[in-house]
């Protein structure tokens, strides 16, 4: 949760869509403080003044990056049909049928005179689905292969992994577990730094056994998917008994980020064997890697020669035309067309949704595209 990301993305290109833009906007201190509270990573907040003015400031900061975007592709507001604005996840409870974003899409599209989609777990949740992930059917029409099985993890603050058969069709997608939330909370609680970079403390480290052994034999990991998961279950709470072990003796900071960064990559491909034995992939496969996690030089090793292990061939989604940071962000101006265009997703192989749905909620801007389009057909 460091930067608020944000691309532009012209749908019209054949035979894949082409990124016009891409800016980021740092959060300063006192937002991150902010967010982090509301999120539960430090501490739980109920206070709903800090919620409301979390989602203004969500807004605000996502206008900044709109008008970055606009400026550096020299393209004006008219000419974009819709923001896809996902927020920052305050809470992701699929057992209770909710998800939770800090977000202000009216106030967005006021602030942008731009339409906005938000909102887009609420669907599948209310179709009996998971909320998540929402990525696979983006993954599957930017990274299939002909012929061969591929699949897509994506290593935010959560992993979540895509794993596409030969015929370009999702087979499964789901949260694997912890990516760099938990490294990253390390590193501001132990150390006084937002990230461990390219994962050069965790390689002054050794993986702890017993920590490694204790945090594999959470149930979640054996757990079947269709699942999700968030902060709730991968935050301070998770690693509290090593943070004190760490604070108690400050050497071990790094130990306990090599063994979170193993934990990682162990997790992530924890059922590779199964879709190895089923026959989902063989040596012609290839495990694609994006999210923030791809420039973390350790973990990226550390995956490779897991997947090598299963002769799985490993590459970063750079290597197949999307910049591993911009997938996100990528994905959600992709549904948010979807969403304008009345096009239902087909997630049920993914979080368990007994149909298909349009994912997302519409928020119209004065002037913005779907004004136009309701004026028109007024018209005729």
């Amino acid at each position: 949760m460091d930067a608020l990301d944000g691309c532009l993305i012209d749908f019209s290109t054949q035979p894949y869509p082409q990124v016009l833009a891409h800016a980021s906007r740092p959060w300063g201190a006192l937002e991150l403080r902010l967010l982090r509270e509301l999120t539960g990573l430090e501490r739980h907040s109920t206070n709903l003044t800090n919620y409301g003015r979390a989602g203004n400031l969500m807004a605000i900061a996502s206008r900044e990056v709109v008008n970055e975007l606009l400026h550096r592709a020299a393209v004006s507001n008219v000419e974009v049909i819709a923001i896809g604005s996902h927020g920052q996840t305050v809470m992701h409870r699929p057992d209770l049928h909710f998800s939770v974003q800090l977000d202000n899409a009216p106030y967005l599209a006021a602030l942008t005179g731009i339409d906005v989609v938000s909102n887009f777990r609420s669907a599948d949740l209310a179709h009996g689905g998971e909320g998540a992930p929402l990525t696979p059917a983006f993954h599957a029409g930017m990274f299939a292969q002909k012929d061969h099985a591929a699949l897509v993890l994506n290593l935010g603050g959560i992993a979540n992994l895509t794993v596409i058969n030969a015929q370009g069709e999702v087979l499964k997608g789901y949260d694997t577990g912890p990516a760099n939330t938990l490294m990253d909370l390390t590193c501001r609680t132990l150390l006084n730094i937002p990230y461990d970079q390219n994962g050069e403390i965790a390689r002054s480290g050794q993986v702890q056994e017993d920590w490694l052994s204790h945090f594999l034999s959470y149930p979640y990991f054996r757990r079947p998917a269709p699942k999700s998961t968030g902060t709730e279950e991968f935050g301070a709470a998770f690693i509290a008994a090593q943070l004190q072990s760490c604070r108690e003796n400050r050497r071990r900071a790094q130990d306990l980020l090599r063994t979170l960064l193993e934990l990682t990559a162990q997790s992530a491909l924890y059922n590779l064997p199964e879709f190895v034995s089923a026959g989902t992939i063989d040596r012609h496969s290839t495990l694609i890697v994006c999210g923030g996690g791809a420039f973390n030089t350790l973990l990226m090793e550390r995956l490779t020669e897991l997947a090598a292990q299963h002769s799985l061939k490993t590459v970063i989604s750079s290597e197949r035309g999307i910049d591993p940071q911009i997938i996100e962000c990528a994905a959600f101006a992709w549904l948010a067309r979807r969403c304008c265009l009345g096009i239902a997703t087909d997630l049920r192989s993914v979080s368990g949704a007994r149909e298909c749905s349009i994912l997302g909620t519409l928020s119209p801007a004065l002037h913005g595209h779907y004004q136009h389009q309701c004026l028109g057909h007024a018209d005729n």
